[in-house]
């Protein structure tokens, strides 16, 4: 019976044994002494053998801690009977207990924020599939928590919260991976510290009015609501009772009594709201007189993004015997009290407060200020709302690109544009292959980010980054962008040791492979059937063995694979064969060719003593290949074997004796001339803006011999390729049909190709185009008279932008913060809106070049105008005591220059009806209407100019005429 081992890998582990010679299959028992359950019986295990050897994979895990014995047999046919070995023995080595790390036995957990989900840690485990967490708590002899298959070291609470105030034990254990051992550590303690009472802002003593509002203090680690009890100690009644504010400040529903006195408390809840309250208490009383509300004079209204606009600056005017001011700011996208400040101001100065920590972009907002001079003022209110953040534009790496091998291309750079007021930004980056993050960076303070950890090469990956405010409250993602690395180049070419050698300490050699960042290198004894040498993390220079690790007599078979940085990558291995022998032929002496050389070219040598004839191999250093084995070559010279100018070659010979013995390789490098490198005459260095500027015409001398030439264009400023074309031979110039993008850097590369279609070496060249310059404005600007523009179109004009293929034009109406026009394709340099502007309002407008590709950085130019409102016109009549035949009149007005059309309303003060609401009469300054009037009623008619879009009505208010309507006799 062949003998046999084990090599354990823990719970799974692998079986081996040496094959038996003529044996159809094996059979394979195994069973666990400890408990003596049988756990393998495969009774078919074909042999297949590696280096001499059959092995079994344990895939069902066994348990640590116990004892196994197993037996082999080995079967000569399909139905005997097999011959087993005697039995084998091993052990598993027990699980540990994890070392608790955190939270410290006994300490307190301070109240904070999340400090009631708290993280559980520990040690790892050798061994250990998953973690068992048990959390008593001993306050109330409970159980917390009970999750028994905690895969990490540690474990934060999420799904439920502690109680404050409370004591709590707990447990961690390591689990094995058939879930059969757990071994707990020794219990640890801790306390969560109790909530503390609110600090009570007010209202407090005596005040003017019922009170706008309650306010306190957050309490550190209430981060659910509050219990706000106020008592009305006059009458003995309980006026609020809320168990659930969710926020610092309380405006009651309705007013409180005058002349009373109250007492309010208020408790902050944990986040479970099982926590013991602890209640604050202030008494105030409402007095009849009291302090005005302050002015407010600003925020309000729609805030655009901008640096700094999430700290806004409130402000308001002074009150007459006030010393300070309660400022109070409520979210009302959350509902949550944001800012809640007591802010002290020199008596008669105007109040102002800037708060430090940023609002939250995209939220709208409620401010309340009220004086307080020892009493408390009533509370003015204003509306205001933040922008929201945009998300940024993503410019490398996009659109589905491959970046090809090269140094480090495993390590990209990721870039996007900046968003006005980003705080940071958020980059995520998933593996598609794997399915795994591959970056997760939430807190990135520019707007490039360079990997340190390499990626994988030949996998896909997805990319998104966001705008992040600087309360990480606002959070604007862009669209996703993919992009894939090329997978490395095969497997290295091995260049030494092969066939028989003298030494005992070889050099093992290779050609690197483009990309890699190191090699795995492995040695196998064929005569031993051993792995002799391993090592992972082998340079491209390769690698000597210390003396004694291989043996002369013996042979080897030895394999090498390139590895990318994060050694991820799926391991392709070449392999060689040496053997070890007491003597060797000498290397040849080559004598060429080395270096350039013609395309008709002899490689030769001087003889070896003792060849019978030579092994020849030729590498292309270019393509990375092999491209010639020649392993019986007599004489001492060949002929030309190669049609490929341009490229680069290393050619290797050893001499082979008669008995097929191999001597050592001697190796020489060369470059075979003809198609040579083209000569690049344009374009190069910086091209100026100008018509067709974005799509320059390619040129380069011709070379001789080439069959086509390779273009490749690569903008350096995304990183993207954007050219990549194959051109006859028949022309050197080429004109892309596709614009680059102005403003960004580019490198040009260029080939010939021979005969063989493979490119030879490229040259480069590299070049910039001008960005696209901001437009002159031509106009309009300032302030414009009523009736300046037919309709109130004010035409937009500027002028022209060299290289610019279309415009991008956007309109502001400052007083609404609205945008009334916005345009992405303007082919002109004038535009008029369709629908007039609004007299009396001001406008800023914008419009920026925007390249033929729409890629290119916007650099927008700006100005602001403004058309003067409408005057009212001035009515003429009737007025007074009116005569008609008719119940009818005409009613008259003077004209207004720039109003596009009247209204005329008319009241009648005997009824209270309105027989006459005329929104459009037109444009002239007179109006008989057909409606019937009543003879002897009074009336009050009002006419008001209006605008083109009909957002500016405008009466004269004072001006309006009163008339009897009389029949004449």
């Amino acid at each position: 019976m062949a003998s046999k081992s084990i090599r354990p890998t823990f719970d799974e582990p692998e079986l081996v044994w040496e094959s038996v010679p003529g044996t159809d299959h094996y059979d394979l028992y195994m069973v666990d002494a400890t408990t003596g359950a049988v756990v393998v019986n495969d009774m078919n295990i074909s042999n297949a053998s590696a280096f001499g050897q059959s092995t079994f994979d344990v895939i069902n895990p066994l348990t640590p801690g116990h004892s196994y014995d197993w037996y082999i047999g080995a079967d000569a046919t399909a139905t005997g009977t097999p011959d087993f070995d005697s039995a084998q023995t091993f052990s598993l080595q027990a699980l540990t207990a994890p070392t608790p790390s955190g939270p410290t036995n006994g300490a307190t957990i301070p109240a904070g924020t999340n400090f009631d989900r708290p993280t559980f840690s520990w040690s790892a485990v050798a061994g250990a599939n998953h973690y068992y967490l048990y959390v008593v708590d001993s306050t109330t002899n409970q159980v917390a928590i009970n999750d028994a298959e905690g895969s990490g070291t540690s474990i934060t609470v999420t799904a439920t919260s502690l109680t404050p105030g409370h004591s709590f034990t707990w447990y961690v254990g390591a689990v094995s991976t058939n879930g059969a051992v757990m071994d707990f550590d020794s219990a640890q303690s801790f306390n969560l510290a109790a909530l503390a009472a609110p600090t009570q802002n007010g209202p407090s003593g005596t005040i003017g009015a019922s009170p706008a509002s309650f306010s306190w203090q957050a309490v550190s680690g209430a981060a659910d609501h509050y219990y706000l009890y106020v008592a009305d100690n006059t009458t003995g009644q309980a006026v609020i009772n809320d168990s659930s504010v969710s926020s610092t400040l309380f405006t009651p529903t309705s007013a409180l009594t005058s002349g009373h006195s109250y007492t309010w408390y208020v408790a902050a809840f944990s986040t479970n709201g099982m926590n013991a309250l602890a209640f604050s208490s202030q008494s105030f009383t409402i007095d009849t007189t009291g302090l005005a509300a302050p002015t407010q004079s600003g925020p309000s209204g729609a805030t655009t993004a901008s640096a700094g606009f999430d700290k806004p600056t409130f402000a308001w005017d002074s009150v007459s015997g006030v010393g300070s001011y309660s400022l109070v700011v409520v979210d009302n996208t959350t509902g949550q009290a944001v800012v809640n400040q007591n802010v002290v101001v020199p008596p008669l100065e105007n109040g102002a407060f800037t708060p430090t920590t940023g609002l939250t972009p995209g939220h709208s907002f409620t401010w309340y200020v009220a004086g307080s001079n020892g009493t408390a003022g009533p509370y003015s209110s204003e509306t205001f709302t933040l922008a929201a953040l945009a998300a940024p534009t993503a410019v490398g790496p996009v659109g589905g690109t491959t970046i090809p091998v090269g140094p480090r291309y495993d390590e990209p750079k990721f870039r996007w544009n900046a968003v006005p007021d980003a705080d940071h930004y958020y980059l995520y980056a998933l593996d598609d292959t794997t399915g795994t993050v591959a970056i997760n960076n939430a807190n990135v303070a520019g707007t490039s980010f360079t990997a340190s950890t390499g990626l994988t090469p030949g996998h896909a990956f997805t990319w998104y980054v966001a705008a992040v405010s600087s309360n990480n409250a606002d959070m604007a993602f862009d669209s996703p962008q993919t992009f894939s690395l090329a997978a490395l180049t095969g497997a290295p070419f091995q260049t030494g040791p092969s066939g028989t050698i003298t030494t005992t300490t070889p050099d093992f050699t290779w050609q690197s492979v483009i990309g890699a960042d190191h090699y795995y290198l492995a040695v196998v004894d064929n005569t031993t059937s051993q792995v002799v040498l391993t090592n992972p993390n082998a340079t491209s220079a390769g690698f000597t063995p210390a003396g004694g690790t291989l043996t002369a007599g013996h042979s080897f078979t030895w394999y090498v694979a390139a590895v990318s940085t994060n050694s991820m990558n799926p391991l392709v291995f070449s392999s060689e064969t040496f053997t070890i022998a007491s003597s060797v032929l000498a290397a040849p002496t080559l004598l060429g060719p080395s270096g350039p050389t013609g395309t008709n070219f002899e490689l030769s040598w001087d003889a070896v003593t003792g060849a019978d004839h030579y092994y020849m191999v030729i590498f292309d250093n270019t393509t990375q290949t092999v491209a010639i084995t020649s392993p019986d070559i007599t004489g001492t010279s060949v002929g030309d074997l190669l049609n490929l100018p341009g490229h680069s070659f290393t050619w290797y010979l050893a001499a082979v004796s008669a008995s097929g013995v191999e001597g050592p390789f001697s190796s020489l490098t060369f470059t075979v001339l003809g198609t040579g490198m083209p000569v690049q005459t344009a374009p190069s260095g910086s091209i100026s803006a100008a018509t067709g500027f974005d799509k320059p015409e390619f040129a380069w001398n011709s070379v001789l011999n080439a069959s086509a030439y390779s273009l490749v264009v690569v903008d350096n400023t995304t990183g993207a390729v954007v050219i990549n074309q194959n051109i006859s031979n028949s022309t050197t110039s080429f004109i892309p049909m596709t614009a680059l993008t102005p403003g960004h850097s580019f490198t040009w590369y260029v080939a010939a190709t021979g005969a063989n279609n493979v490119p030879g070496p490229y040259s480069s060249e590299t070049f910039t185009l001008a960005a696209l310059a901001g437009p002159q404005l031509a106009g309009p600007s300032g302030t414009y008279a009523p009736g300046a523009f037919s309709g109130d179109e004010a035409p937009l004009q500027w002028g022209s932008v060299a290289g610019a293929d279309h415009y991008y034009l956007v309109v502001i109406d400052n007083t609404t913060g609205q945008v009334v026009i916005r345009n992405t394709d303007v082919t002109a340099t004038t535009l008029t809106p369709t629908i007039g502007f609004t007299p009396g309002r001001n406008y800023t407008w914008y419009v920026a070049a925007v390249s033929a590709n729409g890629m290119n950085a916007l650099a927008f130019s700006s100005a602001t105008f403004a058309l003067s409102a409408l005057p009212a016109p001035v009515p003429v009549g009737p007025s007074g005591t009116t005569f008609s035949l008719t119940p009818t009149v005409t009613f008259n007005w003077n004209v207004v220059t720039g109003a596009d059309h009247y209204l005329v309303y008319l009241y009648d003060d005997t009824t209270g009806a309105v027989p006459i609401n005329q929104q459009n009469v037109g444009s002239s300054t007179s109006f008989l209407p057909i409606t019937s009037l009543t003879f002897g009623d009074t009336y009050t008619w009002y006419v008001a100019s209006v605008s083109a879009n009909g957002q500016d009505t405008v009466y004269d208010v004072g001006q309006e005429l009163t008339f009897i309507l009389d029949r004449e006799q």
